[in-house]
């Protein structure tokens, strides 16, 4: 009887243990895989990311602007820009210029203490752990479903176009998705999460009006208030740096605007092109409709507001209706592309659309396409698109959910 008893035990404990240890021999080995590849991407790097690769790339505006902030100059200041980047080895005499506010560049400060190339190459590991880190968050925040759809954003157009150009989308997308895996569980670091959006205030300013609405209601400023202390701390550690930065934003806005404008791959860029080209408060009018509308869907949604099911959806619409944004700007928008192909698959569609709208704008990227030409008007509404597609519950639930009936 005795041994019976041990063989039964031994029977439920061994799947058990083997289970167990099968899960962190694959833990062990992704682990092992994720640390070969950033070695090899910092060996290839250290040798194929120079001065003169790092002042082609959009990234070198932070580095330069981080070099004045910290050596007590102006980062406003466009010859100064324009100085230190010539002397990176950018060809031109236009310069890449950060309109960022101070409290935006104080996040870039530690770039200052190296090289524009190494800099660059640690900007890009910087950005290929975020990626990692977001998927991972993902698919933790969606149920750690069993497929595998959340590493595609490592295949994401717009986050490879961020990558290549060195710009801030992959870092948003993290700190988008960590505000919608903490705003339940940590309010205060949630908001704190949302600090990196000034540099892009432009981007999200519907969702902000949903938030100031949102918490009044909910009577919870936990949010807003993580988002104050984290602004007020990168304000102070700006005006270390320079005391009059802010007013040298101010000045530089008006003096330098020319340099922000030119041909933009936005409907709203093109509603002013075809109204009044001369008139430039034009292209904000489909954001102030895009913050009418989000107030008056979260008035809808008030009761049963989810900040990943509505949210998502405010943050595409505010895409859509951007005055200024770029196609590698459309990396945080990979959350709800990856909700709409979980809701696709719940809801028995295809996920055909999204994976020929992902493909035709990968093209795009590897043909490099400039940025700033019309083939890329079409992506914010083709993502807006899928994500409706997707979301859209059948017709025979809809049906069955009539209380009519």
């Amino acid at each position: 009887m005795v041994h019976t008893m041990r063989a039964v035990e031994s029977a439920v404990t061994e799947p058990s243990s083997i289970q167990t240890q099968s899960t962190f021999t694959r833990k062990f080995a992704a682990a092992c895989i994720v640390a070969a590849g950033f070695f090899l991407v910092a060996i290839l790097g250290s040798t194929t990311f120079t001065d003169q690769v790092a002042s082609r790339r959009d990234f070198i505006q932070y580095w330069a602007a981080a070099q004045q902030l910290v050596h007590r100059g102006n980062p406003y200041d466009a010859e100064a820009i324009l100085r230190l980047e010539q002397g990176a080895g950018m060809p031109g005499s236009i310069p890449h210029f950060s309109f960022s506010p101070p409290v935006g560049l104080a996040l870039t400060a530690p770039l200052a203490h190296l090289r524009p190339g190494r800099a660059f190459l640690l900007w890009t590991m910087l950005e290929l752990g975020c990626l990692a880190l977001s998927a991972w968050l993902l698919w933790r925040l969606f149920d750690r479903r069993d497929n595998r759809l959340h590493l595609l954003v490592f295949a994401f157009a717009p986050a490879l176009s961020c990558e290549y150009y060195g710009q801030l989308g992959i870092f948003l997308l993290l700190f988008l998705t960590l505000f919608l895996v903490w705003h339940r569980a940590y309010p205060t670091l949630a908001g704190a999460a949302l600090l990196p959006f000034i540099l892009k205030p432009h981007l999200v300013l519907p969702l902000a009006v949903v938030l100031v609405l949102w918490s009044a209601r909910e009577r919870t400023w936990r949010i807003l208030a993580g988002f104050a202390v984290a602004f007020m701390a990168c304000s102070a550690l700006s005006f270390h740096y320079d005391s009059g930065a802010w007013a040298q934003y101010r000045l530089s806005m008006s003096a330098n605007s020319d340099l922000a404008y030119g041909f933009l791959p936005t409907l709203s860029a093109l509603l002013q092109s075809v109204i009044a080209p001369s008139a430039r408060w034009v292209a904000f009018i489909p954001e102030g409709a895009a913050c009418a509308w989000a107030a008056w869907y979260y008035l809808i949604h008030r009761t049963c507001w989810n900040w990943v099911e509505h949210g998502l959806l405010v943050l595409l619409v505010a895409f859509v209706c951007a005055p200024y944004a770029w196609f590698m700007d459309e990396s945080i928008l990979f959350p709800a592309i990856l909700l709409g192909m979980y809701a696709a698959q719940k809801n028995r569609r295809r996920l055909l659309p999204v994976f020929v709208a992902g493909t035709l704008a990968a093209i795009e990227v590897i043909a490099s396409v400039p940025t700033n030409r019309w083939y890329f008007l079409w992506t914010p509404a083709a993502w807006l698109a899928w994500y409706l597609y997707a979301t859209r519950r059948p017709t025979y639930e809809r049906v069955s959910s009539d209380p009519a009936i």
